[in-house]
């Protein structure tokens, strides 16, 4: 209701306003990520996944693993198969820099949309300013590694907000999509499983 009611008073010049602040946050956050793309992090773990992602792209292989994780088990291959994608296009491992730069900057706005439509728009300013700004967020959001793709985790947060809270149940198949895609680009995905049955479990009288 109050948020409503904000609505109806804001004004072509209040609008105008909220347009220019979002774009200067998308601008503060995108310059970072995706300036000088060949001073990005560039180690063994890179190189791995870009020489296994050239090989999808080019020589037909279709692993049926990821990259090995900390805890000596492999990741599944999920990264390298989106990897692959971008290095099609363009025969560099810049390709799939520039690629993840973009997914990460991308983020930002899924910040804001995902505040505003379900908090209010100052929210979503505030969520998506932080994150623009966050040096972690800009170091690891320029980095090819399987963990960095929030863009994948805010997917994953509004399908359930938008099952549960705008109570539209047909949207509960994109929260398990982007489950299993959390869990299919790194094993630290598993943590959002028991999120999403404490989740099922909570409004199981919606569920279908």
């Amino acid at each position: 209701m109050i948020e409503s009611q904000i609505t109806q008073h804001r004004t072509p010049k209040n609008r105008r306003r909220e347009r220019i602040l979002l774009w200067a946050i998308l601008l503060i956050g995108f310059v970072p990520r995706l300036l000088f793309p060949t001073l990005s992090e560039f180690k063994l773990d890179e190189a791995t996944v870009a020489r296994r992602a050239l090989a999808i792209a080019y020589q037909g292989d279709l692993p049926i693993e990821g990259v090995g994780a900390s805890v000596g088990v492999a990741n599944l291959p999920l990264f390298l198969y989106l990897i692959a994608i971008p290095l099609r296009l363009w025969n560099d491992p810049l390709a799939a820099v520039v690629f993840v730069c973009i997914l990460n900057s991308a983020a930002i706005w899924a910040c804001y949309a995902v505040g505003a439509a379900f908090l209010s728009r100052r929210a979503g300013q505030i969520a998506a300013f932080l994150f623009a700004v966050s040096p972690w967020a800009i170091l690891y959001g320029r980095k090819i590694w399987v963990q960095n793709l929030p863009l994948i985790t805010l997917g994953f947060i509004a399908a359930l907000l938008v099952t549960f809270v705008r109570r539209r149940p047909e949207a509960l198949i994109w929260a398990f999509a982007g489950a299993a895609a959390l869990v299919g680009l790194h094993l630290g995905g598993l943590a959002f499983l028991p999120i999403l049955a404490l989740t099922l479990v909570l409004f199981r009288r919606d569920v279908q």
